[in-house]
């Protein structure tokens, strides 16, 4: 897993709403999670099952 890029690994869940498939690409293409914020604070993680499982 690499470093974390705020600008790619930090989304509000309306971005999850809006663009499910593209955020999920990304982290199964990068192995990195996105930490989802709600009014600018951190709620949750979705990661990769394989790094999951690791």
């Amino acid at each position: 897993m690499s470093t974390l890029s705020p600008s790619e690994d930090i989304r509000s869940v309306t971005d999850l709403k809006r663009h499910t498939r593209e955020i999920l690409n990304h982290i199964h293409t990068t192995g990195r999670p996105v930490f989802l914020t709600v009014n600018g604070r951190a709620v949750s993680v979705l990661l990769d099952v394989k790094e999951y499982e690791k």
